[in-house]
């Protein structure tokens, strides 16, 4: 039996179907402000794109790039104490770098991706340091080389017909955020950010956590 309340992981079970339709990487940051989120994911927070809903921000993506990751285009917003950015095919968010660069002044940082092939990542910051990075999906399994597993991930008792809505779960949990899926559908402000490998380049280990 899951620690997880079922209220709170069938609170989430429109992610299920989403899924099939939807690849997403969502990051939640507490103690950074906006401009800051945007200048760390490598976007200029004086340039947005305009206000774009997140299947439109695919789209003109696909549209205006001579090729996939050539850039990317990511939605910020600001929901109480938090900064919440959504990116559709992206997965900047899960870059331990990014983690550790927006709480490096103090903070916490949730990011978590999921692409179309099923896999799936949960990262977590505090003040400057990794404190999670692992594939959601293996939790149950022994721990593998390069993970993090805090300890939260024990005793979820992760269920294959609900890992999309278990991570939204695990996010509201650590983050006190519940996300909404109508910012999904919502226009936000879009920014153009690079493929986190290209922003990294120059720094070692960027990708370690």
């Amino acid at each position: 039996m899951s620690r997880l309340s079922a209220d709170l992981v069938r609170k989430y079970a429109w992610a299920e179907p989403l899924a099939l339709e939807l690849v997403w990487a969502v990051t939640v940051v507490e103690g950074s402000s906006l401009p800051t989120v945007v200048r760390a994911f490598g976007g200029d927070p004086s340039t947005p794109e305009g206000m774009l809903t997140f299947r439109e921000a695919e789209r003109e993506v696909r549209r205006s790039a001579k090729e996939f990751g050539e850039f990317f285009f990511f939605q910020v917003f600001t929901h109480g104490r938090y900064v919440v950015a959504l990116e559709n095919n992206g997965y900047s968010g899960v870059i331990p770098e990014l983690g550790r660069r927006v709480t490096a002044a103090g903070g916490r940082y949730f990011s978590y991706f999921r692409n179309d092939n099923g896999a799936s990542k949960l990262v977590q910051a505090i003040d400057g340091r990794i404190t999670a990075y692992l594939e959601p999906l293996f939790a149950d399994e022994p721990q593998q080389i390069g993970e993090i597993r805090p300890a939260w991930i024990g005793g979820v008792g992760i269920d294959t017909e609900t890992l999309w809505a278990t991570c939204f779960a695990l996010l509201e949990e650590q983050t006190g955020l519940a996300f909404d899926p109508d910012w999904f559908n919502t226009k936000l402000p879009t920014y153009r950010i690079p493929d986190p490998y290209n922003l990294f380049k120059d720094v070692e280990g960027a990708d370690v956590p």
